[in-house]
């Protein structure tokens, strides 16, 4: 029941690794990612897909680069964040209690 949960936050925490990555790596191509992260290459690939989807990356002949991030979007981010956690938080008190 909660393995597909499990998998979607190991997404999301993928998605992050590479954008700070292509950050510190500036202009990144998919096989220095990958070897860097030690991830396999279409795992990559799709993350930056994701990325470059929602605006945080941009590619290039050269490879991957970071499109400037605004503090709104930074705590846009940390708010989901802290909202996902809130929900398991009461789901733990209030769901888990009852059965």
């Amino acid at each position: 029941m909660f393995s597909k949960i499990k998998r979607e936050i190991d997404l999301v925490e993928r998605h992050l690794a590479v954008l700070r990555t292509v950050r510190e790596n500036q202009p990144i191509g998919i096989d220095k990612l990958a070897t860097t992260l030690d991830l396999p290459k279409n795992n990559v690939r799709t993350s930056l897909h994701i990325l470059e989807n929602n605006g945080f990356i941009q590619a290039s002949k050269p490879g991957a680069v970071a499109q400037k991030i605004s503090p709104d979007d930074t705590r846009a981010i940390e708010n989901e964040i802290e909202e996902m956690i809130e929900r398991l938080k009461d789901l733990k008190k209030k769901q888990i209690r009852n059965l």
